[in-house]
């Protein structure tokens, strides 16, 4: 998520095996879908690393065919 207002912004990229998108995309999926509270920021932070995910997976699945 990019937020031109906050003060730091950082970029990541890591490799995983093709087996393992299925299993990072659920373990986002339950957190969301758990979310106890708190933080709204957080919730939101969450929410765009779901939707990130799903992208991912549904680009392995189309890759994989």
């Amino acid at each position: 998520m990019t937020d031109p207002d906050d003060q730091y912004v950082y970029s990541f990229e890591w490799n995983m095996p093709s087996e393992s998108v299925p299993l990072f995309y659920s373990t986002i999926k339950k957190s969301l879908d758990q979310w106890p509270g708190g933080d709204p920021v957080e919730q939101e932070i969450l929410q765009e690393m779901h939707k990130q995910a799903y992208q991912l997976l549904i680009e392995r699945s189309f890759l994989e065919g």
